[in-house]
């Protein structure tokens, strides 16, 4: 379970302005040929300990360390990451005039305390891996891979930040860099983790390949429909390559983060479809069933209203058509205007049934009977209900559950 930082002080705009005034002093003053490095970092700690979640902050302080480079004492971190008293007293610093007076998480206030614990060795690999993995408990994914990338540079023999640094790119679903790391590891030892890894995360090159291809034919004939269709398709494949490679990594990798990166993937893959889908109607105004299609995505991500406009455009293309009317009624059924999914589902069921059974198939038919006959039972329309979904069992005896639904009803 992730660690809950604390309400962030960073609420007041001029309370932000005053500690981006601290991170710009310290960039002229690390910009000078004379570079005053302490005072650099007194001002850029002010700015971590207050925002440790920023990259910008912490990314300013590291580069100052590895250009400053004092002599450094003994480390004295893990003494203090273990709550005992550090050299010299433990009080709480004042962060631009605001003390530490509330309890705060540990790990989020190991993150605030790290400019003092750097200071002292900002090479030690255990302590980067421990603000590493603070920022992992707050979710500071890209504070974590900027200290985990520090603790592989400071020791590039140690398989073992490597192998961090792997996981936390796979789990944070940067494929490729992870399995560049990944592989790193495999040529510092043999590993079974990085092999198994490395086998999950196949990326199909030819992706890559193909794009650059359609970059270079955009760039001589300019955009066109055929181009753009073949980018779309592309980024989908791309996307669904993700969401199988995350399926692979959950199977193998039971950390939360892997296994919620599957959903993750899938809602991202969603967006993508219905991106897509909104360009092709507008491309294509006579398509009714590209309309069609996005009202199915748009149900999907919860939005019943927008799959509303598309279907009732679809329907105007193509009236009557079964497979519109019963996503018509299953969204107004969504939104609990049950009245009007059910005249919805008897419309695709209505005279026009024969005639769409011949373009469509019976598949939409049947939905609409048996999507009738549990709507009919739950407004307590017995008798039509159990009509519905006879009709659906002669057709389709195992369709669903409805003969199980049929035989509550007449046993009632």
């Amino acid at each position: 379970m992730s660690a809950t930082p604390p309400p962030s002080p960073l609420t007041s705009p001029d309370f932000r302005r005053r500690l981006q005034q601290r991170y710009e002093e310290a960039a002229r003053l690390a910009a000078q040929q004379s570079c005053d490095h302490a005072r650099v970092h007194k001002l850029l700690a002010e700015c971590v300990r207050t925002d440790p979640g920023s990259i910008l902050y912490l990314d300013a302080l590291l580069a100052n360390l590895r250009s400053w480079q004092p002599t450094r004492q003994r480390s004295w971190w893990p003494k203090w990451l273990q709550g005992r008293a550090k050299p010299g007293g433990n009080e709480s610093v004042p962060l631009l005039g605001i003390h530490e007076d509330k309890v705060l998480s540990t790990e989020y206030s190991v993150l605030r305390r790290a400019p003092e614990a750097l200071l002292q060795n900002p090479a030690d690999t255990a302590l980067l891996q421990q603000l590493a993995a603070a920022a992992d408990a707050c979710d500071f994914e890209q504070v974590q891979l900027r200290y985990l990338t520090a603790a592989r540079d400071a020791a590039p023999d140690d398989p073992e930040p490597q192998r961090l640094l792997a996981r936390a790119l796979t789990r944070q679903g940067r494929f490729e860099e992870a399995a560049r790391e990944w592989s790193a590891v495999l040529g510092k030892r043999s590993d079974t983790e990085a092999v198994q890894a490395l086998e999950d995360l196949q990326i199909a090159d030819q992706h890559h390949v193909k794009e650059s291809r359609l970059d270079l034919a955009q760039a001589a004939v300019g955009s066109s429909l055929t181009l753009m269709q073949e980018r779309e398709q592309l980024r989908l494949a791309s996307s669904e390559q993700r969401i199988a490679i995350a399926h692979r990594r959950a199977a193998h990798d039971a950390h939360p983060k892997a296994q919620l990166l599957v959903g993750r993937f899938e809602a991202e893959h969603l967006r993508l479809e219905i991106e897509i889908l909104h360009l092709r109607c507008e491309r294509l105004p006579g398509d009714w069933k590209i309309r069609l299609e996005l009202a199915r995505r748009l149900k999907l991500a919860g939005n019943y209203s927008g799959a509303i406009q598309r279907l009732e455009e679809a329907s105007r293309l193509q009236p009557d058509e079964p497979e519109i009317l019963v996503e018509l009624g299953e969204c107004w059924q969504h939104l609990r205007q049950f009245a009007k999914a059910l005249d919805y589902y008897h419309l695709a069921i209505g005279p026009t049934a024969a005639e769409g059974e011949r373009r469509t198939g019976a598949e939409s038919l049947v939905l609409a009977r048996y999507r009738a006959g549990v709507l009919s039972a739950a407004m307590g329309r017995t008798d039509e209900a159990v009509l519905h979904l006879s009709d659906v069992v002669v057709v389709n005896p195992g369709y669903k559950d409805a003969q199980q639904r049929l035989d509550k009803l007449r046993a009632s």
